[in-house]
């Protein structure tokens, strides 16, 4: 691959500019990526943690909205663009990377700002405006899931608790809950947060495996469920299979925090094989459950399970998986959020104390989210169907797309075959139609829904 090519003036200065306001946090931020880096299996549990979590819980629900034949068919294909835009992304990090020859890794940020910065004409003049889109949409979609997790922890808690005669708000489990996260919010570095992300893992397959144990005894018959449902319920499929695939925004800090970052996006590394398995566990859960409950089966297939000791034990578990999950989600807020701060106002005096200040700030504005807004997660779904999916699927396209259109290097950048251009291409095209329909149809239905819900809750004040 030939990476040099030459920049034109404007370029140049556009570069240093950047490079002077941010040269000094780009340096403690390398400092610090290099002091405790990441294995490939820490690696691998860090992006099977981003990935499954509560939207794999949801694939029942997806799969009733699909039918058994399309929905495995639906989620394997959604997962195969995924994970090629997930490549695609870290791809232009590589060849961004060399060609300005940065002595730190940037983040995703910094890869769309400076993909479109060396990409078309007609790309250069909106390099600020996707900087700051997705820092803001990075920020408000980690967040947003770290104040679901607590509303999920709390709710559960509440369920379990009420059989056995104990009734108290929501609010007094979620402030419960505030302890324990807030602790674990505290570890500033991967490696370390490695052994919290292999127990939420080890306390979700716990649950997926009683699940998946329980939904193979006395399953229906294939004649029972719907092989292809009617297409006006394909957007809600759609919707649920790419939020349950949508960990982009955790696959740049874990690529710049690994030992061998050769090792992450070879054809057997992390982000294959870690999606690949993600993409697996969605097929199997959601066709059981869909299987097994049919047009019955819950948000969160748990849910369907029959009541008794063993169905709490499952829902508690859980409910710990996904409160130890809140730290990963949110090291990539803090990631965006603290760095900004440092090339603003730093470098601190006291680097760790401001930023232990800033990780304790943030999550109690999570816990305030989730302890004070009104059907949280309704919000949340509107969030991300407009953000996640303009991360996932949107940006990486637009990003390969700017430097396989470079003028000044006619595509050099990113040299391949013809027919592997066409496919690239293709792909792109395929990730932005999807894109458009998911972001559409997600913003619709999510408020129509807040409309619906607000509306009758506040008839129900006047009945």
């Amino acid at each position: 691959m030939d990476l040099h090519v030459d920049v034109p003036k404007s370029s140049q200065s556009s570069r240093k500019d950047l490079k002077s306001a941010q040269h000094s946090a780009n340096s403690i931020r390398s400092a610090h990526s290099t002091i405790r880096r990441t294995t490939y299996v820490e690696s691998l549990i860090h992006l099977l943690k981003a990935c499954i979590c509560s939207g794999t819980f949801a694939m029942g629900d997806a799969m009733k909205n699909a039918g058994l034949v399309l929905g495995p068919i639906g989620i394997t294909l959604l997962g195969a663009i995924c994970i090629y835009n997930n490549q695609s992304l870290v791809r232009s990090s590589v060849v961004i990377r060399k060609k300005l020859c940065l002595l730190h890794e940037p983040n995703f940020p910094e890869i769309v700002e400076l993909c479109f910065e060396y990409g078309p004409l007609r790309f250069r003049k909106w390099r600020n405006f996707v900087r700051y889109i997705v820092k803001i949409f990075i920020i408000a979609t980690q967040l947003g899931f770290c104040s679901v997790y607590f509303v999920f922890v709390a709710s559960t808690m509440q369920t379990v608790m009420e059989k056995h005669g104990f009734q108290y708000d929501t609010r007094i489990y979620i402030s419960i809950a505030l302890l324990p996260i807030l602790l674990s919010s505290m570890i500033r570095s991967l490696k370390l947060l490695t052994p919290l992300s292999l127990l939420s893992n080890m306390c979700i397959f716990f649950g997926i495996f009683m699940t998946a144990y329980q939904c193979c005894m006395d399953l229906p018959s294939l004649s029972e469920r719907k092989l292809v449902t009617d297409y006006a319920s394909w957007p809600l499929f759609l919707g649920t299979t790419l939020y349950n695939f949508e960990g982009i925004s955790i696959v740049i800090p874990l690529l710049n925090e690994m030992k061998d970052t050769r090792r992450f996006s070879s054809p057997f590394g992390v982000l294959n094989v870690g999606l690949t398995m993600v993409v697996l566990l969605a097929v199997i859960m959601g066709f059981l459950t869909y299987l097994k409950f049919g047009d019955d089966v819950r948000g969160s297939f748990t849910l369907n399970l029959d009541q008794g000791i063993l169905s709490e034990m499952i829902m508690s578990i859980v409910a710990l998986g996904i409160l130890l999950t809140y730290p990963i989600q949110f090291h990539v807020a803090v990631d965006v959020f603290w760095w900004d701060l440092v090339a603003s106002f730093g470098p601190f005096k006291h680097m760790v104390l401001y930023e232990l200040l800033l990780r304790t700030v943030l999550v109690l504005i999570t816990f305030v989210m989730a302890a004070v807004v009104p059907r949280l997660n309704l919000f949340i779904s509107l969030i991300g169907a407009v953000c996640s999916t303009t991360l996932s699927l949107v940006l990486p396209a637009l990003c390969d797309i700017s430097l396989r259109a470079c003028p000044e290097d006619e595509g050099r950048l990113m040299a391949s075959s013809k027919c592997n251009q066409v496919l690239r291409y293709l792909m792109n095209g395929i990730s932005l139609f999807l894109a458009a329909i998911a972001s559409t149809t997600g913003a619709f239905y999510s408020i129509k829904t807040i409309i619906a819900v607000f509306w009758q809750d506040e008839l129900g004040k006047y009945t």
